[in-house]
């Protein structure tokens, strides 16, 4: 099996090894500036010494980490985990106490003076569940990706996005404007500055509050980027992940209307037909049209830009020249003009309307008799 369906949902969990981090400096610190300067401060999150000046490139590819000192799990994990069963959700965070049965391996709901709750709790038994299984394909989904990264599902480290996509503004009056991922990034430092490592070694139960606080906000984090990058008008895949179509048409094919009053009935689409949008058309081959259109009927109108136009006159139907302002000659006579006049063509309203031009007809069109 190839390992891009081996991997549910095809998404593989980011791993900050102490290695990967080594050359990467973290974020501590909650202030925008150094003291009263206008300096960022060198461990804040918009500091120049970990993402690089402004204006640099650099400060739009450099990233950084938060320390929370203590585990939580990864909100793709938590996710997963929770939508299997409500009373994990309660456990961890505290709402509901529960009892661990060594047999089912599972816990079991419980009352507050036999059960135990918390993140401490939970997390003391999460490696020796044991899901039920079912006929649910999602359960089952869900079920390979907490078994493929249970041993890699936590984690103490956060990563922070480069400055440069969430830099500050200064508004006219002075006032500072920030991205709502940096309130997110805050509340995490402020929240894992009162996290104690000797606590947590010690009695971790003591800092289950701060920890499902810090779990909760770090699902916030995760949920606002993926908020960003999904759907087809976002930030990631409606701008830079987006499939863009020059000169050529992405409309719908559907079956044209073959109908016809006799066979062999003139006009009538043969085996070797088809039938496609004068609009489509031009729009799919959009150079050709627009050489066409500017060297064939139009040339023979507007003949050059200092030159008169040569257009009909409305009573006596003869054709005459006429000096026009240049604006005429770029809407009807250059490429960037003319590409303008067939994308208004898309509008139906407009398509069968006599163009008119400072009281004359830009052209006639001749019945041929029957």
């Amino acid at each position: 099996m190839p390992e891009r369906l081996a991997i549910p949902f095809n998404i593989r969990l980011l791993e900050l090894t102490p290695a990967r981090l080594q050359n990467i400096r973290p974020v501590t610190s909650l202030e925008f500036f150094d003291g009263n300067s206008q300096n960022f401060h060198p461990e804040g999150l918009f500091s120049t010494l970990i993402f690089g000046r402004v204006g640099d490139e650099k400060r739009s590819l450099r990233f950084s980490w938060i320390d929370i000192h203590v585990s939580v799990f990864h909100p793709v994990i938590y996710r997963a985990l929770t939508s299997l069963k409500q009373l994990y959700r309660d456990i961890i965070a505290g709402t509901q106490h529960a009892l661990w049965n060594d047999q089912t391996k599972d816990f079991e709901r419980s009352d507050a003076l036999h059960g135990q709750s918390g993140f401490h709790f939970f997390v003391s038994h999460w490696k020796d569940i044991e899901f039920g299984e079912t006929k649910s394909d999602e359960r089952q989904a869900k079920l390979e990706l907490l078994r493929r990264y249970r041993d890699k599902s936590m984690t103490s480290k956060i990563v922070v996005m480069p400055a440069g996509m969430r830099d500050l503004e200064f508004t006219d009056d002075g006032r500072i404007r920030e991205d709502e991922i940096n309130t997110l990034y805050r509340s995490i430092i402020a929240r894992s500055n009162s996290v104690n490592e000797n606590t947590v070694r010690r009695t971790p139960e003591l800092v289950d509050t701060v920890r499902y606080s810090l779990q909760t906000t770090f699902n916030q984090l995760y949920e606002l980027i993926e908020s960003m990058v999904e759907g087809k008008h976002k930030l990631l895949l409606g701008k830079w992940a987006s499939r863009r179509v020059f000169d050529g048409t992405r409309n719908v094919v559907t079956a044209m209307d073959a109908s016809q009053r006799y066979l062999g009935a003139p006009g009538s689409i043969g085996l070797n037909d088809h039938v496609a949008g004068l609009y489509q058309v031009l729009k799919a081959a959009r150079p050709l049209a627009v050489y066409h259109v500017r060297t064939g009927f139009l040339q023979s109108v507007f003949p050059g830009p200092n030159m008169p136009a040569r257009l009909v006159d409305k009573k006596t139907l003869m054709n005459e020249p006429v000096t026009l302002k240049p604006d005429y000659y770029d809407r009807w006579a250059t490429i960037e003009g003319v590409e303008k006049l067939l994308t208004l063509f898309g509008e139906e309203s407009l398509r069968h309307r006599v163009i008119e031009i400072e009281g004359h007809y830009l052209g006639l069109i001749y019945k041929a008799p029957t």
